[in-house]
């Protein structure tokens, strides 16, 4: 995704845009269309993570979660994305330095956090 495409998808994502639901089982990404995306833990093959280049004057991080058949991406202020958060971020071998890197704006290019075990690249 280049860096025109990600400012836009900033600048049309609000925060009522779309709401996570987090469970054990699952995540689920809701639209304000009333479209679901939906990946089980279980599924989950990746996770990376990227910080607008402008971040400092607002920012946002978007999450991208790729599963065997569908993936999901939100942006930081998406409604739930403190339970998603949360829940990503004790997932088992989540390189938490790494997204610290990220998340200080060391990078601007999606970054992997996080690969199921034996998952090739």
């Amino acid at each position: 995704m280049n860096l025109f495409s990600r400012i836009q998808r900033l600048m049309d994502t609000s925060e009522s845009d779309a709401s996570l639901k987090v469970t054990a089982t699952d995540i689920t990404l809701t639209t304000a269309k009333g479209e679901t995306k939906q990946i089980a833990w279980s599924d989950l093959k990746e996770v990376s993570v990227y910080a607008t280049a402008y971040s400092t004057v607002t920012p946002c991080i978007f999450w991208h979660l790729k599963g065997g058949s569908v993936d999901i991406g939100f942006p930081d202020r998406t409604g739930g994305s403190e339970d998603a958060l949360r829940a990503i971020h004790n997932l088992a071998g989540f390189n938490s330095l790494l997204c610290s890197h990220v998340l200080e704006g060391h990078y601007t290019e999606p970054v992997v956090v996080w690969r199921k075990s034996g998952v090739e690249k």
